[in-house]
C-alpha cells in the first residue's frame, strides 16, 4: 500500500492549504495616454479653428485692400476735380477783376443817360466805356 506522500505511514495527509488566487492584474495606468489623447485632439481643434480663421481673414484683408485702392483712387480724383475747380474760380475771379471796370463805365453811362448829361460828359463816359470793355 502506498501512503500518502508526507512520507509517515498512518498519518493523514498532509492539509491541503487553499491559497487565494492572486488578484486579477490591475489595468495598466493609461492616464497619461488619455491625458495625451485628449490634449492632442484639442490641439488639432485649436489648429483646425485658428487655420480656418485665417483663411477667412486672409478674404477680409484682400477685400479691404481692394477697397483701399478703390478709396485712394477716388481721392485723387476728388483731389483733381478739387484743383481743377480752384483754377476755373481764380479765372472766373480774374475776368471778374477785368469786367468791374467795363460795368462801372457802362453803368456811368447807364446814369449819365438819365440825367441828360451833355454832350461832352456822354462822349467822355462813352469813350470810358470802350477803353475798358476793350480788353
Amino acid at each position: 500500500m502506498t501512503y500518502p506522500e508526507s512520507g509517515h505511514p498512518g498519518q493523514p495527509g498532509p492539509t491541503p492549504t487553499f491559497e487565494q488566487p492572486p488578484p486579477p492584474p490591475r489595468p495598466a495606468k493609461r492616464t497619461a495616454v488619455v491625458v495625451f489623447a485628449i490634449l492632442a485632439v484639442l490641439a488639432l481643434g485649436a489648429a483646425a479653428t485658428f487655420g480656418a480663421l485665417w483663411y477667412l481673414e486672409q478674404e477680409d484683408h484682400t477685400q479691404t485692400s481692394d477697397q483701399l485702392a478703390d478709396e485712394k483712387q477716388a481721392h485723387e480724383d476728388t483731389k483733381n476735380q478739387l484743383s481743377e475747380a480752384e483754377e476755373a474760380k481764380t479765372a472766373a475771379e480774374e475776368e471778374v477783376t477785368a469786367l468791374t471796370a467795363c460795368a462801372d463805365a457802362g453803368k456811368e453811362i447807364a446814369r449819365l443817360a438819365l440825367a441828360n448829361a451833355s454832350e461832352e460828359e456822354a462822349t467822355r463816359a462813352g469813350a470810358q466805356l470802350v477803353i475798358a470793355c476793350g480788353r
